[in-house]
């Protein structure tokens, strides 16, 4: 495909996810889900070739060729699940608790009741002039996510009290919006 033939395709999604974002964000699913399913059918044929091997050894009707069959299916196996197994680094900062900053830890979460967000599991505080929600899933593509919010101190000590709130209202709406979980 070339450039332009790319650039006006992407313009006509763009249309239709404008016009009909819902019908839009329901597709990208379903084709997330269609390549997922090819993923997992290929799992399945693999997991089904081992077993038919770990059969005929037990029924003792096992060929030399089922071992030279094992090699590419198990290299073929660890490449698939290993691709299923997304790892998003944690970041890594000083850890808040109710204990050391009881009030900013009662914000966040009035904040997160009221925009009917998901838990923020941690917080932590860091050096960077930024702050961001970190969405880490636990079990890979099956999600089972950890949020945690990073603050940076600079950034807390430039902002006055409602500036710091309204950036902590951002970062908690990506939660309420579940962005970060359909991205990823």
């Amino acid at each position: 495909m070339t450039n332009e033939k790319f650039q006006k395709f992407t313009e006509k999604l763009k249309i239709k996810a404008e016009k009909n974002p819902r019908w839009y964000k329901t597709k990208v699913f379903g084709l997330a889900m269609v390549g997922y399913l090819y993923l997992f059918v290929v799992l399945a044929i693999l997991f089904a070739v081992v077993g038919i091997v770990v059969y005929s050894i037990y029924t003792k009707t096992f060929h030399l060729i089922f071992a030279k069959l094992l090699i590419p299916v198990f290299v073929l196996l660890y490449v698939l699940v290993k691709s299923l197994w997304i790892h998003i680094e944690a970041p890594t900062g000083l850890r808040l608790d109710k204990q050391n900053t009881p009030l900013l830890i009662e914000e966040i979460e009035r904040m997160r009741k009221q925009l009917k967000g998901f838990k923020v599991d941690e917080i932590q505080l860091n050096n960077d002039f930024n702050a961001a929600i970190i969405q880490v899933p636990r079990l890979g593509v099956f999600g089972w996510y950890k949020n945690i919010l990073v603050v940076g101190l600079p950034l807390m000590m430039a902002l006055s009290k409602e500036q710091f709130q309204a950036v902590l209202a951002h970062e908690l709406g990506h939660l309420s919006g579940a962005h970060g979980r359909f991205s990823t």
